[in-house]
């Protein structure tokens, strides 16, 4: 899977926005069936999703589908569609995620990669175990679905998820997964954007969900490693490609070993995967 810092969101149902999404600047796109597609227009939204796929250019960035959950009356067309396609999207979002219906949908789907969104209680708890899963390759937190789920039981006050994302990294880093930020809904506060995507990547998230063309280039700029950074990893592997560094050594006035190459060699392998 290609490494995402930005995932933009576009309804399926709309002609207009699909194409304006194919010549984004987004790591990914990701063409939603779900909430952005009222009920009586979910087959448009497959058949307009087909022919996106199939004129896709093989040089263009992933696409990623986000189905109807499978408890709706629509995942089993949603499911039937991506099957039968020639030209499947390279990984399929599932919302409202639990370990069951993870299982379900990973049965249905022939084969494609799946991400799973993390929007309940009940999904934050399970999160590790839906990380585990075979072909489940990263989990995105829907915050505000996560929200109203709490709300319903009590939490009506609450604003700080910052404990909940924090475990939704951890349970995704533990099984060898990315992790997903949830977008910001006010797509005209750069500010506010700047500084929620600096927070969630200090915390760990690997990228971050876009619901606007104009958001793309902050969250890209915020996630992923961080330009200066990659040019001094770039540098430190070139001095013990050069020298015979035995155990930690000095460079650049920093004390240097074992971690930190690891990391530097993490952040040089993610900035080449970026688009």
């Amino acid at each position: 899977m290609t490494y995402a810092r930005s995932v933009l969101s576009v309804p399926g149902s709309s002609q207009r926005f699909l194409d304006k999404a194919g010549s984004s600047a987004a790591d990914v796109v990701m063409i939603d069936w779900e909430d952005g597609v009222g009920n009586d227009d979910k087959g448009t939204a497959r058949e307009l999703t087909n022919g996106f796929l199939h004129a896709q250019d093989p040089s263009a960035g992933p696409v990623w589908v986000r189905v109807n959950a499978t408890y709706t009356e629509h995942f089993d067309h949603d499911a039937a569609a991506v099957n039968q396609w020639a030209n499947r999207p390279s990984a399929v979002v599932l919302p409202m995620a639990t370990l069951e219906s993870a299982k379900t949908a990973l049965a249905r789907l022939d084969g494609v990669p799946l991400v799973a969104m993390i929007e309940t209680a009940v999904s934050l708890e399970q999160a590790p175990h839906i990380a585990s899963l075979d072909r489940i390759v990263g989990l995105m937190f829907g915050e505000y679905d996560f929200l109203a789920t709490m709300a319903a039981s009590g939490a009506s006050r609450m604003s700080d998820t910052g404990w909940a994302k924090s475990r939704i990294i951890n349970a995704a880093a533990a099984a060898g997964r990315w992790s997903i930020a949830g977008p910001n809904a006010d797509f005209s506060d750069a500010a506010a954007l700047q500084e929620q995507s600096r927070r969630e990547a200090s915390l760990g998230f690997a990228g971050k969900l876009c619901i606007h063309p104009n958001q793309i280039g902050t969250v890209n700029e915020e996630f992923g490693p961080a330009p200066e950074y990659v040019s001094w990893a770039k540098d430190l592997l070139e001095e013990i490609e050069r020298g015979n560094h035995g155990g930690a050594f000095r460079f650049r006035g920093q004390m240097v070993d074992a971690p930190v190459i690891d990391r530097a060699r993490a952040a040089v392998r993610l900035a080449g995967a970026t688009r």
